[in-house]
C-alpha cells in the first residue's frame, strides 16, 4: 500500500532530472516527426535559455562555466572532469540520459529503468538528446564566448572559448 510521507529532496531531485528529460525528449520527438529534424527546435530554445546565462558582462569564464555546470547537473548529466583557464574552459560529461539518473530511481523508488528504455519511452536518440547540451552551451556562452561540443566514445566534450 502507498504510504503517502513527504519526499526528500534527493528523492524529489531524482523524480524532477527523470520529468525534465522526459518532458524536453518528448518535445523533441513531436518535434522531429512534425519537422523531420530537431534544429528548429533546439535553435529556438538556444534563444530563449539565452537570457538564462550566469555570464556577468566582462567577466570572465568562470560566470558562463557556472550556468553550464548548473544546467547540465540539473538534467543528471554526470560531469566527469572540467578544466578551466583565462582564455576559456572544457567541460566532459557523459552523454544523456547518462547512467545517474536510472540509478537515482532504482536507488531511490525501485524503478528499474535502463537509458535505452528512456531513450525509448520518449521516442528521441542519445544523440537527438544530447543537442539540450547545445541549448545549455549556447546559453551559457551568450555573445562573448564561442561554444563548441564534440562526442569522444561515450563522453561529450563542452568548450567555451573568449572571443
Amino acid at each position: 500500500m502507498l504510504e503517502q510521507r513527504p519526499y526528500s529532496p534527493n528523492e524529489l531531485l531524482a523524480w524532477c532530472r527523470l520529468l525534465t528529460l522526459s518532458l524536453a525528449g518528448s518535445a523533441l520527438s513531436y518535434v522531429k516527426e512534425r519537422d523531420g529534424t530537431v534544429d528548429g527546435l533546439i535553435d529556438w530554445w538556444s534563444e530563449r535559455m539565452a537570457g538564462f546565462s550566469m555570464g556577468v558582462p566582462g567577466g570572465g569564464v568562470e560566470s558562463p562555466l557556472l550556468g553550464l555546470l548548473l544546467n547540465v547537473q540539473a538534467i543528471g548529466g554526470e560531469i566527469t572532469s572540467r578544466s578551466v583557464n583565462p582564455e576559456g574552459a572544457e567541460v566532459v560529461v557523459t552523454s544523456l540520459p547518462g547512467e545517474h539518473v536510472p540509478e537515482e530511481l532504482d536507488y531511490r523508488f525501485e524503478v528499474a529503468l535502463s537509458e535505452e528504455d528512456l531513450l525509448s519511452v520518449i521516442g528521441v536518440t542519445r544523440e537527438e538528446l544530447n543537442r539540450l547540451l547545445d541549448v545549455f552551451g549556447n546559453a551559457a556562452a551568450g555573445t562573448g564566448f564561442e561554444y563548441a561540443r564534440s562526442s569522444e566514445g561515450d563522453a561529450e566534450h563542452l568548450t567555451i572559448r573568449v572571443w
